[in-house]
C-alpha cells in the first residue's frame, strides 16, 4: 500500500513539471544581461518574472513579445511610445 502512494505522489509531481520553454543560448543570455543601449530610435524593454505559475505571454499591441515562466526574463527592442 505504501508503494502505491509513493508511485501516485511521484506521478503527481511529474505532472506538475509541465512543458518547459525554449531557453536562449548562453551567449544570448550573457549579451542581454549587459544592458547595452538599444538601436537608435528604439527603446529597450526588460521584463523579469519572479515567481512560478502559469506561463505568462507578453504582448505589445498585436505583437507577441515572448512567454515567461518563473525566474526568467526577456528583452525586446521596441519603438518608443505607449
Amino acid at each position: 500500500m505504501r508503494t502505491t502512494w509513493l508511485v501516485i505522489a511521484a506521478l503527481a509531481l511529474a505532472a506538475c513539471e509541465g512543458a518547459s520553454l525554449p531557453m536562449s543560448s548562453v551567449e544570448a543570455d550573457s549579451a542581454g544581461k549587459r544592458f547595452e543601449p538599444p538601436a537608435p530610435g528604439m527603446a529597450a524593454l526588460y521584463v523579469y518574472r519572479t515567481r512560478a505559475g502559469n506561463d505568462a505571454t507578453m504582448t505589445a499591441g498585436q505583437r507577441t513579445l515572448g512567454t515567461l515562466q518563473g525566474r526568467t526574463w526577456l528583452r525586446v527592442d521596441l519603438p518608443p511610445g505607449r
